[in-house]
């Protein structure tokens, strides 16, 4: 199970290891795509299930160890128990990207030309997402 749409990176790499495992795994296997909630409904979703390995829940770390702590109202998983990591299988680099016309080149003009703003939008996944909080993190930072 992804927690993402069809389409998303997540649901990109599973489509991927679905492939390899069919035959050796099982003699099929499916990709179901369980988006909503920060990723929640697919976690919810597998910890309901028969612990028998047929269910699997390919997901980045932080919906386990990061979104319980950003929507603990709604979370209904303990992220640290409820499930048993038997693997990680990818590692995933981020990168900060500006607009081609942006004055600046480097992280370093960058944050020169940062301090000189009101305000400095940012874009990422979801809340709570790694990306959201490299972001709030590095605000902090250069505040």
């Amino acid at each position: 199970m992804v927690g993402y749409p069809g389409g998303s990176a997540t649901d990109i790499f599973a489509r991927l290891c679905a492939e390899r495992l069919a035959g050796s795994y099982a003699p099929s296997v499916v990709v179901d795509n369980r988006p909503g909630a920060s990723a929640r409904l697919a976690v919810e979703a597998v910890r309901a299930t028969n612990p028998d390995g047929t269910a699997v829940l390919c997901r980045p770390e932080s919906v386990l160890t990061i979104t319980p702590h950003i929507h603990p109202a709604t979370t209904r998983y303990n992220g640290l128990t409820d499930l048993t990591p038997v693997s990680a299988v990818a590692s995933v680099p981020f990168a900060s990207c500006v607009a081609a016309s942006h004055p600046s080149r480097s992280i370093d003009e960058f944050l020169r030309w940062a301090e000189d703003q009101p305000e400095v939008p940012y874009s990422s996944s979801a809340t709570g997402s790694t990306p959201q909080l490299l972001a709030e993190l590095l605000a902090k930072q250069c505040a």
